[in-house]
Formats: structure tokens, C-alpha cells, sequence
């Protein structure tokens, strides 16, 4: 498929009001924390690395956005990590304050969940990798017998 080659997540974590840009240093290159993913450099998976550099600079004009994380992985492999301070508020209402995210930081992250399995389901369909919509979901759980 055509589209296939252009598939890039790109996520982006959003909740609340009023955030200040991290300084980034080396531009969002992820740190390796032996977590499973693999880090590699945007060109070596067909990104323009200096358009993803700008994506701070795009974000400056909505402050009050309140965008706590950039993160962008491609062909498997982690291109991108950018971290910045946000307001949080947990879904329990409590009232965080400004955070400084991190990549272990923990994040309440409601319904972009949703988004993105809806993403990559629809994605997984397109490439005949999910199985279809109308099967039952206990037959993918064969270790629980049906009550």
C-alpha cells in the first residue's frame, strides 16, 4: 500500500492549560533506557531530522496548550523524545501543579489512549494484520475458558 510508507506515530500527550517549552539540547534524541525500544536518528528511517527539530518552535504560538510530551517513533524505531512542563491533573482530580514530564514520569492520559488504539487497529486492518471486527474477542484468549 502507498499509504503504508507514510505512517509515522506521532503522539501527541495532551491535557489541561499552560506549559513552557524544555530546553532540548540535542533536539529530542531519545535516551536508551534498555526499555525495548530501539533509538535511531530520523534520517536513518526517512525522516527530514531538521523538520522534527522545529516541532518546539511550532508549538511556541499555543502556550496554553498544554503539550507534555513529543514523541515520535518510526519503522519500529524511537526518533524522537521531547518532554516539557505542563499543567497535570489526574483523572482522581488531583491537582498536580506544574510537572516536569520525563520519559518515566507517570502520565494520566485518558482518552488519547483511545485514539491511538483506534489508529493502530485501523492500521493493523488496512494491512491485513487484524483479524476482522466481527470476531468474538474471547477467541483470542484461548487460555480462558468461556464461563
Amino acid at each position: 500500500m502507498a499509504m503504508k510508507k507514510h505512517i509515522l506515530t506521532f503522539l501527541l500527550l495532551v491535557a489541561g492549560f499552560g506549559v513552557q517549552a524544555q530546553p532540548t539540547g540535542t533536539c529530542g534524541a531519545p535516551t536508551d533506557m534498555a526499555d525495548g525500544w530501539t533509538a535511531a536518528k530520523p534520517d536513518d528511517v526517512g525522516l527530514d531530522g531538521a523538520r522534527l527539530c522545529d516541532l518546539d518552535a511550532f508549538l511556541k504560538p499555543w502556550p496554553n496548550a498544554n503539550i507534555h510530551a513529543l514523541v515520535v517513533a518510526r519503522r519500529g524505531k524511537l526518533v524522537l523524545e521531547h518532554y516539557r512542563m505542563g499543567k497535570d491533573v489526574r483523572f482522581n482530580a488531583e491537582d498536580r501543579g506544574v510537572v516536569r514530564f520525563t520519559p518515566i514520569e507517570k502520565h494520566d492520559v485518558r482518552s488519547i489512549s483511545k485514539s491511538v488504539t483506534e489508529l493502530l487497529v485501523g492500521i493493523a486492518l488496512a494491512e491485513g494484520r487484524y483479524p476482522a471486527l466481527d470476531s468474538a474477542v474471547i477467541d483470542f484468549f484461548p487460555e480462558c475458558p468461556m464461563a
